[in-house]
């Protein structure tokens, strides 16, 4: 597999970050099977605020498709685990500094099926290596079943289900994995 290069967003790459939200957002509003999904709702999450919360402390990143140029997937990467995580069933007992978190990662949704999902954790692998992180954790809509296909083609255990509040939207239980390094 191609390991590919996560660029840090900055205020002029902000824009692309935004856009791909929107698209990924409008597809899930006019999809039929939208809560086979990650179940996100504009203007709940994910919002400009998230975008500009990761900006902010230097954790946005995205993946440029290398044909086009144009942004492919994004992904905030910070060692803020949710409270509930302390619910989960997680392997390893490592300190928050030594794990990396996945937080809002899409893919530009003209352009799923080509890669670029695996292509950017891959990438985040890389950085959570680099970062002496022991492993990488992360949390889905528990009915997202392209994502959690995903996460399990690439290694990663589950650790149970959890509560993350958002039941007031249809979204009980999020799945969480955690990928050792």
């Amino acid at each position: 597999m191609q390991i590919d290069h996560l660029e840090r967003v900055n205020q002029h790459t902000l824009q692309e970050v935004l856009a791909l939200y929107d698209a990924v957002l409008f597809a899930l509003e006019n999809s039929p099977d939208a809560m086979s999904g990650p179940g996100w709702k504009r203007g709940v999450y994910p919002t400009e605020a998230e975008a500009r919360a990761g900006l902010e402390a230097d954790s946005l990143y995205l993946l440029r498709d290398e044909a086009t140029g144009r942004a492919a997937a994004t992904v905030i990467l910070d060692h803020v685990q949710p409270a509930a995580y302390v619910n989960a069933a997680w392997a390893l007992a490592a300190p928050p500094e030594r794990v990396m978190v996945v937080h809002t990662f899409m893919t530009d949704p003209h352009l799923r099926g080509r890669g670029f999902g695996r292509r950017a954790l891959a990438a985040a692998h890389t950085l959570a290596r680099e970062a002496g992180c022991l492993c990488v954790r992360l949390d889905t809509y528990a009915g997202n079943l392209p994502a959690r296909a995903l996460y399990e083609g690439m290694g990663y255990d589950s650790a149970g289900l959890i509560d993350l509040g958002f039941g007031q939207y249809g979204l009980h239980w999020y799945q969480t994995y955690e990928l050792p390094l």
